[in-house]
């Protein structure tokens, strides 16, 4: 079973926080990997990278094929392939990726985070309509390819880090490549030809 986790404690309306899952990890816990991970001498809160992240978002780092259906009342649609690169960049862990279906067909793919194996992050899940359906995540490698989403994903980035005070100063968690998540593929798509977010980058 999945549970919200109020990162903030109080004060903060889940309903425009990040979908947290949590399955036997206390939020001091997790708050405290996440710290270290970032490794400053002021560390970062949860609450200061979802604004910074949200902050950033715009048609202009909205997956193309989304357009039609970005405004500013739904700022989320069309981020979460870029967003979760971000978080990715920020605090390690997992990329995660999901079907959408509305109606029982495909039409999308969806992506979040998640951070030691437990806990998941998705900033964008608000995005959806009631009857478009995400499926339960898979764990899928960082692509490393230049692809369409990656000025978008860079554009992103460079307006989080400014909003976080970091200017350029920080570097990704991981591997600091060229990333996006057009042309990247899993095993599983390797087998049907299918990249992993041809069909779309949300």
């Amino acid at each position: 079973m999945r549970y919200m986790l109020d990162v903030a404690r109080s004060g903060y309306s889940p309903r425009h926080s990040s979908f947290l899952r949590r399955r036997s990890i206390s939020a001091q816990t997790f708050l405290s990997v996440l710290a270290g991970t970032l490794g400053r001498m002021t560390p970062w809160t949860l609450r200061d990278i979802e604004n910074a992240i949200r902050a950033g978002w715009d048609a202009d780092t909205c997956a193309s094929e989304d357009l039609p259906k970005w405004h500013t009342g739904n700022p989320a649609r069309g981020q979460c392939a870029v967003s979760a690169l971000v978080v990715h960049d920020l605090l390690g862990g997992e990329l995660m990726r999901g079907e959408v279906r509305v109606g029982g067909e495909h039409t999308d793919f969806h992506w979040w985070n998640r951070f030691a194996g437990v806990v998941e992050m998705d900033l964008t899940r608000e995005q959806f309509a009631p009857e478009e359906i995400v499926g339960p995540g898979t764990p899928v490698e960082r692509p490393t390819d230049a692809g369409r989403h990656n000025a978008k994903y860079r554009l992103l980035r460079t307006r989080t880090l400014a909003a976080l005070g970091a200017g350029g100063r920080a570097e990704p968690a991981d591997d600091p490549k060229d990333a996006t998540i057009d042309d990247a593929t899993t095993d599983g798509a390797r087998r049907t030809g299918e990249g992993l977010c041809r069909s779309s980058g949300r």
